[in-house]
């Protein structure tokens, strides 16, 4: 009976031994680093582009891989809020003019989209906690917010090669194309 109470207390000091453990210096690290709204707002937008992202690449004639990329950062320099989209045209799209003018025709409507699907709401709201609005939050962040965000679509073909780019303000009317290729 011994030998066996030995072997199961042994068992369990093993089995218990990583719960022991501390987090490592990088763990330590990460804990105590903030979240700020802007980080939380970031992330947000990003989560709820990835959840629509199948109107980002549906289209009629099939031009694209159902996965885009999707990324948006902050870049400090500039003070503007970037949201990238990547589509990949499917393996078997054929670059003819008609499935460029096709494509062309549907990053205006991808653009179009996401100036509708982020300022549906007030855009801020991204950048805010659920049901709160903080007495300090400047009177003018929502529309401060929409003049420094950018919108940058890409399209690439199955190889990777840019087909074309584009970016936009996230309001007003304006696309601004650029490295149009693949007719």
């Amino acid at each position: 009976m011994y030998p066996v109470f030995g072997i199961l207390v042994g068992m369990s000091l093993l089995i218990a031994a990583p719960l022991w453990a501390e987090p490592s210096a990088s763990v330590k690290y990460l804990m105590q680093e903030h979240v700020s709204m802007l980080d939380w707002g970031l992330e947000k937008i990003e989560e709820n582009l990835y959840r629509n992202r199948e109107v980002l690449t549906q289209n009629e004639g099939n031009l694209f891989e159902p996965e885009p990329v999707i990324r948006v950062a902050y870049t400090w320099e500039e003070n503007r809020i970037q949201i990238f989209v990547a589509l990949n045209m499917g393996e078997n799209v054929k670059k003819t003019p008609q499935r460029m003018a096709a494509t062309r025709s549907h990053v205006v409507f991808v653009v179009a989209y996401l100036r509708g699907r982020l300022t549906m709401m007030p855009y801020d709201a991204f950048f805010r906690h659920k049901g709160f609005r903080s007495k300090e939050s400047p009177e003018n962040l929502n529309s401060e917010l929409v003049k420094i965000t950018d919108i940058h679509i890409t399209v690439r073909d199955h190889q990777g090669n840019i087909l074309s780019r584009c970016k936009a303000l996230l309001s007003g009317n304006e696309i601004v194309w650029s490295n149009i290729g693949g007719s």
